[in-house]
């Protein structure tokens, strides 16, 4: 499916946790559609529904990232782990492996690039690291509870979009399992010159996806009794618990102008987020097409 291109616009500078902007439990006045809503349905260009899965399809004969997304279905990525065993873990692990380096089939949009340098990657990872509400994490998180790895996640997914990414060239990497405090984590990865690279801050720097895989491989927890299990999707995709992609309602649990920030779980932090690329009117400067 050929998406259309957009032209978007990012915000140099976001008000301090201090200021009211982040004041919590005060509610946000009724108002027309505000700058965030009216940047994320803009967006909503790119999302696409669920892969349908093909007949008679495993994950033995898979052949690319697509069809081994469709096997998922729209299952729980932590049941999904739970309820394998271990010797199915490990070869979905290692298939999964093997299709990061398969051919990606997509139809390009005009003026969208296939793939991106070294030197682009640390770019986006860099202005995702100075990104205010990553900066500005414990405003949104104070108790540490939330975590945001998938935050993060769509941040990279669409500081890469705006720069002229194809939308197949983003996907989002996961894994899920006994790991102690966490039962899932999240990243998004980038279609380089050489093959996937993952842009995930908890890393400090650009890394392979493969590498990415194999740095959270020691986090499985000493109790458990099945390895982490690695998944691959296309970015858009919300959440572990289902294929759903973002929407107004888990993004600002709002899908209209009636936004309260009180009632936001997540405290303004994509609200504020998508706000940022629509108040400054700075255009990003596009990546150089390649095919």
């Amino acid at each position: 499916m050929k998406r259309t291109p957009i032209k978007f616009f990012i915000l140099l500078s976001l008000s301090s946790c201090a200021s009211t902007h982040f004041e919590m439990g005060v509610q946000t006045p009724l108002r027309n559609i505000a700058n965030f809503q009216d940047c994320f349905k803009t967006m909503e260009t790119f999302f696409e529904s669920p892969l349908p899965l093909k007949e008679g399809l495993t994950f033995s004969t898979a052949k690319d990232l697509d069809e081994l997304e469709s096997l998922y279905g729209n299952a729980s990525f932590i049941d999904t782990q739970r309820s394998l065993a271990n010797s199915k873990i490990l070869e979905i692990n290692k298939k999964t492996r093997e299709l990061l380096s398969a051919p990606l089939k997509t139809d390009t949009p005009e003026g969208y690039t296939n793939y991106a340098t070294k030197e682009e990657l640390n770019l986006i990872y860099k202005d995702v690291t100075n990104e205010k509400v990553h900066v500005n994490h414990s405003c949104y998180d104070p108790k540490g509870v939330v975590g945001f790895c998938f935050g993060r996640a769509t941040i990279v997914h669409m500081e890469a979009l705006i720069r002229g990414m194809n939308p197949d060239s983003i996907r989002k990497i996961w894994i899920a399992g006994d790991m102690e405090k966490w039962g899932h984590h999240v990243a998004t990865m980038i279609k380089g010159v050489d093959g996937w690279y993952v842009l995930d801050t908890n890393l400090g720097r650009v890394v392979r996806a493969e590498e990415w895989i194999d740095y959270y491989k020691p986090y499985k927890s000493k109790k458990a009794t099945s390895d982490i299990m690695v998944f691959i999707t296309r970015a858009d995709r919300f959440g572990p618990e289902s294929s759903q992609n973002y929407t107004g309602i888990n993004l600002f649990n709002s899908n209209t102008s009636h936004y309260e920030r009180s009632l936001d779980y997540y405290r303004g932090y994509f609200a504020d987020y998508f706000e940022s690329l629509d108040k400054e009117r700075k255009e990003v400067k596009k990546f150089p097409v390649r095919k």
